[in-house]
């Protein structure tokens, strides 16, 4: 395991979504319909501060229908797991047990957290089938789902009032869904062929209007002249704080790199007009996502590898190799932007660490030289001035 691992521990079942919260970690997958005794649930698991996972503190057992897709509110309490024949809604709600602690802590109390998932009724979200992506806008004012038909629908929250009409937004299964930071703009990608880039949807939702012009898709110039003549389909989208937009493309071509990550420049708060291919990236793109400090951005790979980037430039801040032993299925980073979670379909979850910057790794062996070089030259000085001083004596 690499250096920069912090925690790693297998749950039993293949992990397909996460979500890192303020104070607990969501997790879902589980083995489908046969299950062939892995267990189709949803876990709500935390990271102690040396980056180690616990046990499941609260889960749902789902029996054969598998769940895939989860999103969180920004109130930490409301979930929306996806499954094949519908979405459910469930809250975490924190139960704390006072008790006595042993007489190492000198019988002080304490207070042991319990977790608890309470499924809540929503007839609306019942009928939504096979959803790909979900998730709240940063006000938890409206929830974005997106379904394996390529349809998008967008609901005020919590009221689960369907704004707008539903959009066909693609020809295939939608795969990723994210909003800007001001809540108002919806990204969309999913796993048709797209020439040049083209195949991500921009749509701006203004909730006040009439609803033929409530969800408009914003007129975008994906500008890739240096990737012309090349076909794939898009991996991931993620808006970090700052506003710039990362998108991944995964090329079908024989030649040139596996593929792309690229940031789009955001036109004066409404639409995503130019991008230009920033990286490079070895290996297929199988999951994106952006820090909350908007510093950094991070992608997975099919190989099981885990990429880290500064956002600013691009630059590649480290790679994680061997985390999983086979496709990595999610990326989540921590609340402060420090860690990396990564989940994958053999079972694993992988909590790691990165620097700051491109040069931060060699920044310890450059103090080392430094010092050295200081400390020899003190001892020289030293060394000179005593056989001086030995010389007058003399």
């Amino acid at each position: 395991m690499s250096q920069l691992t912090l925690g790693f521990k297998r749950y039993g079942s293949p992990v397909y979504d996460s979500v890192w919260g303020n104070e607990n970690i969501l997790l879902v997958g589980g083995g489908g319909t046969m299950a062939c005794g892995l267990k189709n649930r949803v876990m709500v698991v935390r990271c102690n501060e040396v980056g180690h996972l616990s046990d499941p503190l609260a889960e749902v057992d789902f029996d054969k229908e598998l769940p895939s897709r989860l999103a969180l509110h920004p109130n930490q309490v409301d979930i929306i797991c996806g499954l094949e024949e519908g979405c459910v809604h469930y809250k975490l709600n924190a139960e704390s047990k006072q008790g006595e602690a042993g007489k190492e802590e000198k019988d002080e109390e304490v207070d042991e957290v319990r977790l608890k998932l309470e499924k809540s009724e929503q007839s609306e979200l019942a009928s939504m089938k096979e959803q790909k992506a979900v998730t709240f806008n940063s006000y938890g004012t409206m929830l974005a789902m997106g379904g394996e038909d390529g349809v998008m629908r967008i609901f005020s929250w919590p009221e689960m009032k369907q704004i707008g009409t539903t959009i066909q937004a693609h020809k295939k299964s939608i795969t990723d869904l994210a909003w800007s930071p001001d809540g108002l703009m919806v990204v969309s990608v999913s796993q048709e062929q797209a020439q040049q880039f083209e195949g991500a949807g921009v749509w701006t939702v203004r909730p006040n209007m009439t609803p033929s012009t409530t969800i408009q898709q914003d007129s975008c110039v994906w500008d890739m002249k240096t990737c012309k003549g090349l076909s794939g389909s898009h991996r991931g989208a993620a808006f970090a704080e700052s506003g710039m937009l990362f998108t991944g493309f995964n090329s079908s071509s024989k030649k040139g790199p596996d593929a792309f990550l690229m940031r789009w420049i955001i036109d004066e708060g409404e639409t995503v007009s130019k991008g230009r291919v920033v990286a490079h990236h070895e290996g297929k793109i199988t999951a994106l996502a952006a820090s909350p400090n908007g510093a950094a951005v991070a992608t997975a790979t099919s190989e099981g590898e885990v990429c880290v980037f500064q956002a600013k430039t691009l630059s590649k801040l480290v790679r994680i190799n061997n985390v999983h032993a086979v496709f990595v299925t999610s990326l989540a980073f921590s609340p402060d932007s420090s860690r990396i979670l990564s989940t994958s379909g053999d079972t694993s979850v992988h909590i790691g660490s990165f620097p700051k910057s491109p040069l931060s790794s060699l920044s310890l062996p450059i103090f080392v030289i430094i010092l050295m070089a200081v400390i020899a030259y003190i001892v020289q000085r030293y060394l000179q001035a005593t056989s001086i001083t030995r010389i007058e004596t003399v």
